[in-house]
């Protein structure tokens, strides 16, 4: 699997086709990195649910780039975990706390957008000429 970190960028990056199974594999991959980093249960359960929600937005949403690929990324410093997925794609208006898990039904969409508010300590999503990008921050505090 294609993973790579730039001269002086301390993201860990991964290259992954804009398919389905796609965020089996970011989610199984971020888990292996957070476990062996030593990261509470809880938090790499978290984060896990955090980046597959958002790799399924960028799967059916969003758009590949030219070789048909997005890309997913975290970054782990002493007091947080960042998560990423950028796409292709012009994005929606997306804007944390917009969105409400509690009334949606199981057929509603936009539900995994409140999951991610809902896990996370903070989100932003950021749309322009090159796609859309969406991080997710977790504190490292006791979970």
């Amino acid at each position: 699997m294609p993973r790579h970190h730039a001269e002086g960028d301390p993201w860990v990056v991964l290259q992954l086709l804009q398919a389905p199974g796609s965020a089996r594999v970011a989610r199984s991959s971020l888990r292996s990195e957070l476990t062996a980093a030593g990261l509470a249960h809880d938090l790499v359960a978290d984060a896990q649910l955090i980046m597959g929600e958002l790799v399924a937005n960028a799967v059916e949403h969003g758009r590949a780039d030219r070789e048909g690929m997005i890309e997913v990324a975290w970054l782990l410093t002493t007091d947080r975990l960042l998560v990423r997925v950028r796409d292709s794609g012009s994005g929606a208006r997306l804007a944390p706390g917009s969105l409400d898990i509690g009334h949606a039904g199981p057929e509603d969409r936009g539900r995994g957008l409140a999951l991610v508010d809902r896990l996370s300590d903070a989100w932003s999503a950021d749309t322009h000429r090159a796609g859309t990008q969406v991080t997710a921050t977790l504190m490292r505090g006791d979970r």
